[in-house]
């Protein structure tokens, strides 16, 4: 298993765009080009570029060699030899992506004030109650763990939100997140943080004591 981030940088003129999306799969490039959101359609552009970075390194597969699939929820999928299996997610300046030789999930969102009582409509009860029950101090960041750990599991098992947040349940023993009931029994939970702003959730059928992020600057992509 291993996760690999970079930092987007703080302006992409339309020249930088369309210089970057010469350099991904035509396929890709029309999705992005029809992503009306500016800053969306950048996110995209280096989550693609990220994976493409990461398939050459490890496969030497050239991005002309992999074409994306997606599977009946829209997860991404790439048609290349044996097993690879990645996620990616971004958030604001951020991209971060997961590979291994199973079905994984990831993560990332900043860290900042939100109203709480969205955890009412979107965890389960007892979620719910346990954030509430955190000293003030904690509550942001526990709403945040409870979130992305929850998002890296649906992602992991490839349904995304068409499974409901508040149809299943984390639990923390003692710092360790599981999902409640048998269905999460192989799956293992991780997180990190970067520049304490944001934080990466991991979920993984691969049971590792930890990850380490492999960082990228983003010029060095193509």
């Amino acid at each position: 298993m291993n996760v690999y981030a970079v930092k987007i940088p703080d302006k992409v003129t339309d020249s930088d765009f369309i210089h970057y999306t010469r350099k991904i799969p035509a396929d890709r490039k029309e999705k992005l080009i029809n992503i009306l959101d500016r800053t969306e359609a950048v996110r995209s552009l280096f989550g693609t570029l990220l994976i493409q970075k990461v398939l050459f390194e490890k496969k030497g597969i050239n991005p002309d060699n992999f074409s994306f699939l997606y599977n009946d929820y829209g997860k991404p999928l790439i048609d290349v030899p044996n097993a690879f299996h990645f996620n990616i997610s971004h958030s604001e300046e951020w991209v971060v992506c997961a590979t291994d030789n199973l079905p994984l999930g990831i993560d990332i969102e900043k860290v900042k004030p939100i109203d709480l009582e969205i955890a009412k409509q979107f965890f389960a009860k007892e979620e719910y109650d346990f954030i509430n029950s955190r000293p003030d101090r904690d509550k942001l960041s526990t709403f945040y763990e409870y979130w992305t750990l929850k998002e890296s599991y649906v992602k992991a098992i490839g349904k995304g939100l068409s499974i409901p947040l508040d149809s299943f349940s984390l639990f923390n023993n003692n710092g360790h997140y599981f999902i409640k009931g048998k269905e999460g029994h192989n799956y293992y939970f991780y997180q990190q943080k970067i520049n304490l702003d944001y934080i990466i959730a991991l979920c993984t059928q691969t049971n590792v004591s930890n990850f380490k992020i492999r960082y990228f600057k983003y010029d060095n992509l193509v």
